[in-house]
């Protein structure tokens, strides 16, 4: 290996990759909370916080959906040092579109339920009051988000096209960043919060003009403020001394994050419509610098089980609503108590769409694709060929 290949190289880093897995699991349990979570007071005006699981969806709406392009943009860097133009817009097409095309096609019709979405996260069947009265999924609205683009939301799969939009645009810069000679700097700590000034401009400037809910005609509002998350993503990877000095002040900004996120939460319907978008780019980043700073010091470590849920995190995002609802409709009839039904609704959707990757998805070649997966190039051992030869060994 010459010194130009070296340099070009990419370090694998685990403290990213745990990063990306849980984030994924940790969907899970937001998705879940929003069975349970009556968003809106009858009149449709501010949200009614009336127990914890309403709180589980707010907070991480703070800095949830942005640490998720920050990630992706962070990873990007890696994969244009691997890879040719031509042959990594290609990936990402396959990693992508592909799955996104899927789940658009064949999954999310399950997941609509007593009306269109408009919502993020309110895809699923939603508990109100103290009967937990859910409606059962559907089809009744299937063609009409298939031909109305103005009622159709991105729903969960919105991350997919997202990202490939994103890559493609920032392309350009990001090769001229990658181009450019790193010279060594010393970051002082001012320029960790230098993001939040263009973030609030961002919210400031554009919420007014797109004012609409997440679908394809009205969802410019967030539109910009999730590529600048995707680009600091980038430019942190690109600029070890940039991230040394997030990690060292990983701690404080942290807390002022947790903070200023509580205080949103607390004062939501009394903060002025102004001061809000002004307090969330803040939080939402300081947040992030936070979480940085703890995975590189408790998640920079290698495992076996590390690899297998990577793999496993494109085909369980894609599944992962389709098990809430499913089994959600199956609980309804239980009498049991709100928590219980909480972790078993989590942990049955957990392990239903990990069994489907596993024993439907990883080992068929046309699944693999449908789903963003690489078709090996020795078949998968099937579960009765890995018993057998276990037994006689």
């Amino acid at each position: 290996m010459n010194s130009q290949t070296a340099v070009l190289t990419p370090i694998r880093r685990h403290d990213i990759d745990w990063l990306k897995v849980l984030l994924l699991y940790l969907l899970f349990a937001i998705q879940v909370s929003r069975v349970f979570d009556a968003e809106m007071n009858p009149d449709g005006g501010s949200r009614i916080f009336h127990n914890g699981f309403s709180y589980i969806g707010f907070l991480s709406s703070q800095w949830y959906v942005p640490f998720v392009f920050l990630v992706s943009g962070w990873s990007i860097k890696n994969a244009m040092q691997l890879r040719p133009g031509t042959t990594l817009l290609r990936d990402r097409l396959l990693r992508l579109i592909i799955p996104f095309t899927t789940g658009f096609i064949l999954l999310v019709p399950l997941t609509i339920s007593g009306g269109i979405m408009g919502d993020l996260l309110s895809a699923v069947p939603v508990h109100t009051g103290p009967d937990m009265v859910m409606d059962a999924p559907s089809f009744s609205n299937a063609p009409v988000i298939f031909n109305r683009p103005d009622t159709f939301a991105w729903s969960y799969l919105m991350f997919l096209p997202y990202l490939f939009v994103f890559t493609v645009l920032s392309w350009p810069f990001f090769t001229w960043l990658i181009a450019r000679k790193v010279t060594p700097l010393k970051i002082s700590r001012a320029w960790v919060y230098l993001p939040v000034v263009p973030l609030i401009l961002i919210q400031m400037s554009i919420r007014g003009y797109w004012p609409g809910e997440k679908n394809l005609s009205d969802n410019w509002v967030m539109l910009l403020y999730f590529l600048a998350f995707f680009i600091l993503g980038f430019v942190i990877s690109r600029y070890s001394a940039y991230e040394r000095a997030i990690h060292q002040e990983a701690r404080f900004a942290g807390t002022l994050g947790a903070v200023l996120s509580v205080v949103i939460l607390t004062t939501a319907s009394n903060l002025p419509g102004h001061v809000f978008p002004l307090l969330t780019p803040i939080a939402s980043w300081c947040c992030a610098v936070g979480i940085l700073g703890l995975a590189k010091s408790y998640l920079d470590a290698p495992s076996s089980w590390l690899i297998y849920l990577l793999e496993a995190s494109l085909p369980v995002f894609v599944l992962h609503q389709v098990s809430i609802v499913v089994i959600s409709s199956a609980m309804d009839g239980f009498m049991i108590g709100t928590s219980a039904r909480f972790m078993g609704l989590l942990l049955l959707s957990l392990g239903a769409s990990i069994m489907l990757y596993q024993f439907i998805i990883r080992r068929f070649a046309l699944m693999r694709v449908f789903f963003g997966l690489k078709i090996e190039k020795e078949p998968v051992e099937s579960l009765k060929d890995q018993v057998f030869h276990r037994d006689h060994q």
